[in-house]
């Protein structure tokens, strides 16, 4: 299993459109083979964080997400639209 912590910060004026193309996202992502979760979250503090916490049974399944299509639909619709991102791959120790 491979967990997934990844942190996207949306220009202001960009906050509803990256939410909405997130939550997108998230309906789609759900359906795929070798998703456990895929949950979002918005910080509390600045709206325009979020977190999507995910976990995945294997890379092969990760990486078949990082490729699928709505994926590819959700970059090209935040394209500019972020300030900032980053993905953290974790292995539970225990």
């Amino acid at each position: 299993m491979i967990s997934i912590v990844a942190r996207i910060k949306a220009k202001p004026e960009s906050i509803d459109l990256v939410k909405t193309g997130m939550l997108t996202l998230v309906a789609e992502t759900v359906k795929e083979n070798g998703c456990i979760n895929y949950n979002l979250h918005q910080d509390n503090a600045d709206p325009s964080i979020f977190f999507f916490y995910e976990n995945w049974s294997g890379e092969e399944a990760l990486q078949d997400h990082l490729k699928s299509e709505h994926m590819q639909v959700y970059i090209k619709a935040t394209k500019g639209q972020l300030a900032e991102s980053a993905m953290n791959k974790l292995t539970k120790l225990a």
